[in-house]
């Protein structure tokens, strides 16, 4: 955090996953066919990087380049506010997303918008 501000992130810091073999969730293989003459077919495989949540854990390193800093900053912000929100809303309260109580309670209050937004549609015609 900067000190002049306290809600402004200057640098983050992961930590390494081991993945198991074969089951590292930022990389996909992809396998393409190799067209040649006839026989076989043959195959030709690479490693990609995907988008992943566990992105988050590996944050970008700073640069000196200010247009890339500009960037870099925006994913360290963004990765910021999802860290804060899993601390702060999801952790805390993990058995009840699990057990679908928040979801319902979000529907009801959804179904209580809806019925207020009627209601001043309603009161709008009548000026």
């Amino acid at each position: 955090m900067d000190e002049e501000d306290p809600d402004v992130l200057t640098r983050a810091i992961g930590c390494p996953i081991d993945w198991r073999s074969g089951k590292d969730l930022t990389k996909r293989v992809v396998r393409k066919r190799i067209k040649g003459p006839k026989g076989p077919p043959k195959y030709s495989t690479k490693v990609e990087t995907c988008d992943s949540f566990f992105h988050l854990f590996a944050p970008p390193q700073m640069v000196d380049d200010p247009e890339e800093q500009e960037i870099i900053e925006d994913i360290l912000e963004a990765d910021y506010e999802i860290g804060d929100r899993l601390r702060s809303e999801i952790i805390p309260n993990a058995v009840r997303w699990y057990t679908g109580e928040i979801q319902e309670e979000s529907e009801e209050d959804d179904e209580f918008d809806d019925e207020d937004d009627e209601e001043e549609e309603g009161n709008d015609s009548d000026l």
